[in-house]
């Protein structure tokens, strides 16, 4: 049985069900295996894969995912540019 879950996207409420192990390894493996990113900021990035694992772990919901991701990065560009 798969979590579902709810968010507002755009003002839009938009239902979210938790990925199955093998939606997780498809993406997983797309993104492995692309062979050209432009201009990647590798600590954004990595901030971005810390935060989801534990949403496609299926221990934090959408929202706790984006609000961390949104409150890291904020603080990381600060950090960085002023």
């Amino acid at each position: 049985m798969l979590k579902e879950e709810t968010t507002t996207f755009a003002g839009a409420e938009v239902k979210l069900e938790t990925m199955s192990e093998a939606d997780v390894k498809l993406h997983t493996d797309l993104i492995a295996s692309n062979t050209h990113i432009s201009r990647i900021n590798k600590r954004i990035y990595s901030i971005i894969e810390e935060e989801a694992k534990p949403f496609f772990d299926g221990a934090s919901t959408v929202d706790q995912c984006a609000a961390n991701i949104q409150s890291r990065v904020s603080l990381y560009l600060d950090e960085q540019y002023n």
